[in-house]
């Protein structure tokens, strides 16, 4: 028996509520409400869009009949906005009051009405993954379904929300790592970016922040993974962290190199470009990192990569911060010089203001030669 409070009344009326609904559509009515929750815990990419043609996308991702997410709610007009009249309200709206899903999300109070908004997102992440395997490498600049774009663009938020979670199921959690090699990573980063719009996304949180903004990128997918030494776990590991890194590479190269021009919108360009940087950051920290194809797709850009490679520059020298990425823009910068780079006779060269740049790689003098750039760029700004 729940606790007496003020609202234990409001509790009770909230159970007679879901008790009154048809017993035969209650398992679908809470993966529903689930997927509505775990939606806007896990901050996922539809907070802009009306509850009808949310629920439309959610039903999609789930494989649930069309109109079946409305459906199921029906029953709860009376704490939720739905039914007739309010077809366009924003998702976010759905709730009348922020009690209900309170009293949805502890358990004490809902009993077998609780719902867990992590073990919802750990189920979405596998949905958005068994999505994604549509997309492949000669579907690039195609128009996507929109829940493929809604899985691509929040599979890695969903990932990073619900990784405690996943992690509790070691079984789950291998079965996610094998779709995930399953996976063309290289086409879904690239539709990734080619499916962007800006109005849709925070621009400090666009969809692969959390991949580019981990340690080590390549490793994403494997960060706090117990290594217990099974072979079959190591084997899955390795084989994904492999799967990672050369899709990275391949992703990037294709989008310096295309042979024909990416469809990206002017304004998000800076978004795959910051990500290169940071995963640029990784690679030139290791061995042979000269050798790397995509830094050398930047040293010799197509035509169709010449913009994105300028930003991935720009990008660079804003992550300035230890000898690896300095000589990394050194190398670029002399292979660009040897191989007659446009980019170097453009008003925009990013490297116009290293007086620096020209100087042999060396990490002995790197901090006085970060310290020398930093004031240029400084009095250059003042």
């Amino acid at each position: 028996m729940s606790h007496s409070t003020p609202f234990s009344s409001l509790y009770e009326l909230y159970r007679q509520i879901m008790r009154s609904c048809p017993e035969r559509n209650r398992s679908l009515m809470m993966e529903v409400l689930g997927d509505v929750m775990a939606t806007e815990d896990g901050d996922l990419y539809l907070w802009d869009h009306a509850h009808n043609a949310a629920l439309g996308v959610l039903d999609r991702l789930s494989k649930r009949p069309p109109g079946s997410g409305v459906k199921a709610l029906r029953p709860l007009h009376a704490v939720l906005h739905v039914g007739r009249g309010n077809e366009n309200s924003n998702i976010r709206e759905l709730f009348i009051h922020s009690s209900f899903r309170e009293f949805l999300q502890s358990p004490h109070l809902s009993f077998e009405f609780a719902v867990d908004a992590s073990e919802e997102l750990a189920r979405l992440v596998s949905a958005m993954l068994d999505r994604m395997v549509s997309i492949t490498t000669d579907t690039i600049g195609g128009e996507l379904e929109d829940v493929c774009v809604f899985a691509l663009h929040n599979w890695c938020l969903n990932w990073y929300h619900s990784k405690k979670t996943l992690l509790k199921s070691k079984t789950t959690y291998l079965h996610l790592l094998n779709k995930v090699i399953a996976l063309d990573l290289t086409a879904c980063i690239i539709q990734t970016y080619c499916s962007l719009d800006q109005a849709l996304y925070e621009p400090d949180y666009p969809p692969l922040y959390y991949l580019f903004n981990s340690s080590e990128p390549s490793k994403f997918f494997v960060e706090s993974m117990e290594l217990d030494g099974c072979a079959d776990t190591l084997s899955i590991a390795h084989k994904v962290t492999s799967h990672a890194q050369s899709s990275l590479d391949n992703a990037f190269t294709f989008m310096l190199q295309a042979a024909t021009p990416l469809a990206l919108l002017p304004d998000v360009v800076g978004s795959p470009a910051w990500d290169c940087a940071l995963y640029l950051h990784e690679v030139a920290s290791r061995p042979n990192w000269r050798e790397h194809k995509v830094v050398r797709a930047l040293g010799t850009p197509g035509p169709n990569g010449i913009g994105l490679c300028r930003k991935i520059l720009s990008a660079l020298y804003h992550l300035l911060g230890d000898p690896y990425t300095y000589n990394l823009l050194k190398h670029i910068y002399k292979v660009m010089v040897r191989e007659k780079n446009p980019i170097l006779e453009s008003e925009d060269n990013p490297f116009l203001d290293d007086d620096k740049i020209h100087e042999p790689e060396s990490e002995s003098d790197y901090e006085s030669d970060l310290e020398s750039l930093t004031s240029s760029i400084d009095s250059d700004e003042e």
